[in-house]
């Protein structure tokens, strides 16, 4: 039943996200806008990736993967 927790987080972080760009779009620049959510998400998730395994991606991983790189 976690998931349910995580996925009403997502949503809510998620448009929290997208509120406060389209605020940042009024008086700043659009690049520095894309810029700082994707520095302010690396902060969070660098540590993570430092602290986590990376698994091995299997080929059952890459073939529903294939069909959306053409879109």
């Amino acid at each position: 039943m976690i998931w349910l927790a995580f996925a009403i987080l997502t949503a809510f972080f998620e448009s929290l996200k997208d509120v406060s760009s389209k605020k940042g779009l009024t008086s700043i620049d659009e690049y520095i806008v894309a810029w700082v959510s994707i520095v302010f998400a690396a902060v969070f998730l660098i540590p993570v990736l430092l602290c986590t395994k990376i698994p091995t991606l299997i080929i059952t991983f890459w073939i529903p993967l294939l069909p959306s790189i053409g879109g």
